[in-house]
């Protein structure tokens, strides 16, 4: 009688370790699921590219959480480059705040906000210009997006930027960014 009831618990602790190993996997997929489909993220950390934007030459660059725009008209062209997404991204909101601005300005320095193709090329501008010799400074203030959040989408094989250009050689503007996505 001793041996049948310890066959019996063991056969039991057996069927009850077989249905939670089985139930283990089937967690761990949901919650994956949930994290890269639901779940918001926030970028604030990019790299900074001056001239042609191409994702693959941003390679080796030191990640920054703040974008330093300095004019300079051999390179008139810079960007502050968020990472590629792995799976698609619906963008919630976008912000900056510059923390420190030349006193001197002259020319039209301004940044605006676009989805790019990982060889550079432009998809679409989803910011209207912000001007950077009037924008208010130590406060967030939001980009002005082209259209509302809910239909713009960031797919695999495109990254977001800050396209920063104009100013003279003395001006310089450091902004950093607080970018939402679903």
């Amino acid at each position: 009688m001793n041996r049948s009831i310890r066959f019996t618990g063991i056969v039991l602790l057996v069927l009850v370790l077989t249905v939670f190993a089985r139930q283990i996997p089937t967690q761990v997929q949901a919650r994956q699921e949930a994290s890269l489909s639901g779940t918001a993220e926030r970028w604030s950390s990019g790299v900074m590219v001056d001239g042609p934007l191409e994702y693959a030459a941003i390679a080796g660059r030191m990640v920054t959480n703040a974008a330093a725009f300095r004019a300079d008209p051999a390179v008139p062209d810079k960007y502050f480059v968020f990472p590629a997404p792995a799976v698609q991204r619906t963008l919630e909101s976008a912000k900056f705040q510059i923390i420190e601005r030349s006193e001197t300005v002259s020319g039209f320095p301004q940044m605006q906000l676009g989805i790019y193709k990982l060889d550079g090329s432009l998809v679409q501008m989803i910011s209207t210009t912000v001007d950077l010799a009037t924008a208010e400074t130590d406060a967030w203030l939001d980009f002005q997006l082209v259209e509302s959040t809910s239909g713009i989408l960031l797919l695999p094989g495109q990254f977001l930027a800050v396209h920063y250009t104009g100013g003279d050689t003395t001006f310089s503007v450091y902004p950093i960014f607080d970018i939402e996505l679903r």
